[in-house]
């Protein structure tokens, strides 16, 4: 019993992994595509970026803390729940506005 749970635990990190490193690995090589359909140029685009870095600036030492403090199973379900929400809103992002709110959460 405790192996198939934990080849289920591991089956769900690695597709969650998956989809989010695709995500964060796939804007880099769309950037033109991306620019041309929200009618950005280089300067919005590179506020995306960089919003992403200033939250996981933030973010990263507040999580730190997390877990340190509190129970690691229930802050990694919480992450990944955070994580795999903004990068399926990301996708469905309508203008560039909740584009680079979405992209700024995946941070």
């Amino acid at each position: 019993m405790v192996s198939k749970y934990r080849w289920l635990v591991f089956t769900v990190f690695f597709l969650f992994m998956l989809v989010h490193q695709a995500d964060k690995l796939l804007v880099s090589p769309l950037t033109m595509p991306i620019m041309e359909e929200f009618r950005i140029d280089e300067a919005r685009m590179g506020a995306v970026y960089s919003f992403a870095i200033v939250v996981a600036a933030i973010f990263y030492p507040i999580w730190g803390y997390l877990y340190d403090r509190y129970a690691r199973a229930k802050l990694v379900a919480l992450a990944s729940f955070i994580w795999g929400s903004t990068t399926w809103f990301n996708a469905l992002a309508p203008n560039y506005s909740v584009f680079l709110m979405t992209r700024g959460l995946l941070g």
